[in-house]
């Protein structure tokens, strides 16, 4: 089991814009004060082969995407989320491999980058849907 937890008290000393635009005492922009990452790991030997598995949890605290921290676009905030994301490989004595993998399972939806200019709509990038896979790979000589 491995765990993991930041805690980042990130403002600005000064910083003025210009008139009416003083962010002194903001949050610093993508920065959440609080972030979590708990994963789970297995390990296994067997006849045939190996298994290796993991599900890990990431979660971070709300966060600022500009440095006006709602002040100018109340859109500019992202509320705090958690990601839940999973792998399970399946090694042989034979040289083949198989890898089962899923990100973002419990398909979160969120955005992981705003971009705001004047005079120009929010864009917005978010993050993956729920994505699932399997890599199947084989070797044909050891090191």
């Amino acid at each position: 089991m491995d765990v993991g937890y930041g805690y980042l008290d990130a403002e600005f000393d000064d910083y003025a814009r210009g008139p009416g635009q003083d962010f002194s005492g903001n949050k610093l922009a993508r920065s959440p004060e609080n972030t979590l990452n708990l994963s789970l790991s297995y390990s296994g030997e067997f006849r045939f082969g190996a298994i290796d598995a993991r599900i890990g949890y990431s979660w971070h605290d709300k966060y600022y995407f500009e440095p006006d921290n709602n002040q100018i676009d109340p859109n500019s905030e992202q509320s705090s989320e958690g990601l839940l994301d999973a792998s399970m490989n399946f090694s042989l004595n034979n040289g083949w491999s198989v890898l089962l993998w899923g990100r973002n399972l419990s398909d979160e939806r969120y955005r992981r980058s705003v971009l705001n200019a004047e005079g120009e709509p929010q864009r917005t990038a978010g993050i993956e849907p729920r994505t699932v896979g399997i890599r199947v790979t084989k070797e044909f000589w050891a090191n």
